[in-house]
């Protein structure tokens, strides 16, 4: 990841982590309807239908811990909460332990980690699909270069 990019995503607040997700078009959301956060384990929770009454249910997890490794227990508390048919998606800013990434590919439900190097390169990647607000979280400039078609 870029070193500049990098320090300008550790540097956001809690505040600013959390809305960066459920407002972005990253692939788990895009075309999805958000509902509500809950209270308890669980920051986001998406469902495919409008009305929020069809499974799979897409339980969130977030932590803005861009120096801290995530834990298998944190791992654990999330797959804990996981009701029959739901997706687990746990995004952090940091980076997960060998544990937790065990943890998450050993579990019998499916959950899916991110760390903050692939929520990075997914912001990147859909970047022109996002609202001018959305973009002002993190904001960037394309550049583009003249080339040839050697």
């Amino acid at each position: 990841m870029n070193d500049e990019l990098k320090e300008l995503f550790r540097e956001l607040e809690e505040q600013g982590w959390k809305p960066m997700l459920c407002d972005t078009p990253v692939p788990v959301f895009d075309n999805k309807v958000m509902c509500g956060v809950p209270n308890g384990i669980g920051d986001i929770v998406a469902y495919l239908a409008p009305l929020c009454a069809m499974t799979p249910r897409i339980k969130v997890q977030v932590k803005h811990k861009p120096d801290t490794a995530i834990g298998a227990s944190d791992i654990r508390a999330l797959l804990g909460v996981l009701r029959a048919g739901d997706i687990a998606l746990f995004v952090t800013s940091g980076t997960f332990s060998p544990d937790a990434k065990t943890s998450g590919t050993s579990s019998r439900e499916f959950i899916r980690l991110i760390d903050g190097d692939e929520f990075i390169d997914m912001w990147l990647e859909f970047y022109d699909k996002m609202s001018d607000d959305d973009k002002n979280m993190l904001p960037l400039k394309r550049i583009s270069f003249l080339g040839n078609n050697d």
